[in-house]
């Protein structure tokens, strides 16, 4: 009975209370006299029992005034982590408005430069095809010119050639000229020395015919009307002479003044410039070429005095024949 009550605390007082009401028609002596150990026992039984309540009550009280604290510091403990999640939330809440307004910022940025970007490539490109059109104009412009310039050439060049061909003709001319003067020259000279020799012939004649000497012969007399034609003759001939000098002397000057015009012309280079532009070689090779030209020349000088002395001897043998016919 005591293992029953032990264990099953409240099934033994349910026993018990039925076991009473059961046998409440029985005297009331007899059940109580036969009851009373069966009370004694019950009574300690439930003082027992009441001590283990107590106990288990006053366990429960504890149990349940530390699961009260316990649940209140975690009430305290949600209510701090709710505040953290609410104090978190509004700084994500703030960082996401943060963020979205920057990158709606930056997306307008970026919007802005992009149209400015384009707006200012539109530009470029426009001024590029521009002047890309200007510059066809220009090419357009500088090709005419070119063709202008490449004609103007042709014809400065075909000017080049008539006025070199020009040019080489002066240039013989005044070649021929210079020759021609040579020989004239040298022919006045010697007709101005035959014309003194004849002068002093004269002179000395008649010095011998103021003095008292022999009568002169009529050979004399006519060697000296000779002398005085061969004079006058050589007079004239002197002046023709000085007359075709400088007649030449003209012609020269002249010839000087084309040679300078051509060489100064703007079809053709000067010849300073043809100098400039020619290299050492080509230079030494004009001056071989001019003293070809000039020992040429003293050859053909020497031929014409040549052709003088063989087909104009009188020219030298006048002053001897004036020596000859006074000796006779």
């Amino acid at each position: 009975m005591e293992e029953d009550l032990d264990f099953d605390m409240w099934a033994g007082q349910f026993q018990l209370h039925n076991d009473i009401n059961n046998n409440g028609r029985k005297s009331c002596s007899k059940s109580y006299f036969t009851k009373i150990p069966d009370f004694k026992n019950s009574f300690q039984v439930l003082q027992q029992q009441v001590g283990v309540l107590q106990d288990s009550a006053h366990q429960n009280d504890e149990r349940y005034t530390r699961v009260k604290a316990e649940n209140a510091a975690l009430q305290a403990r949600v209510l701090m982590l709710e505040e953290q999640l609410r104090d978190t939330e509004m700084r994500c809440e703030e960082k996401i408005q943060d963020e979205q307004r920057r990158s709606k910022e930056l997306s307008q940025r970026i919007e802005r430069e992009k149209q400015l970007l384009l707006e200012n490539a539109s530009i470029r490109l426009q001024n590029s095809e521009s002047e890309c059109e200007k510059l066809r104009e220009e090419i357009n412009r500088q090709r005419t010119k070119l063709e202008k310039l490449e004609k103007q050439r042709d014809d400065f060049s075909n000017q080049v050639q008539d006025l070199t061909v020009e040019l080489n003709d002066v240039r013989e001319e005044v070649k021929q000229q210079k020759d021609r003067e040579n020989r004239l020259h040298k022919t006045n000279e010697s007709q101005t020395q035959l014309l003194e020799d004849l002068s002093k012939e004269i002179e000395r004649l008649r010095q011998e015919n103021r003095t008292p000497a022999l009568p002169t012969t009529n050979a004399d007399t006519l060697r000296l009307e000779e002398l005085h034609e061969e004079m006058s003759k050589l007079r004239a001939e002197n002046t023709s002479l000085l007359e075709a000098k400088e007649e030449l002397e003209a012609s020269l000057l002249h010839a000087g003044l084309e040679t300078g015009r051509l060489l100064t012309n703007d079809g053709g280079n000067s010849l300073a410039h043809e100098l400039d532009i020619m290299s050492q070689d080509e230079v030494q090779k004009a001056l071989k070429e001019q003293q070809e030209v000039n020992r040429q020349l003293r050859a053909y000088i020497e031929g014409i005095l040549l052709n003088i002395v063989e087909n104009h001897p009188q020219l030298l043998e006048v002053k001897h024949q004036g020596r000859n016919g006074l000796k006779n």
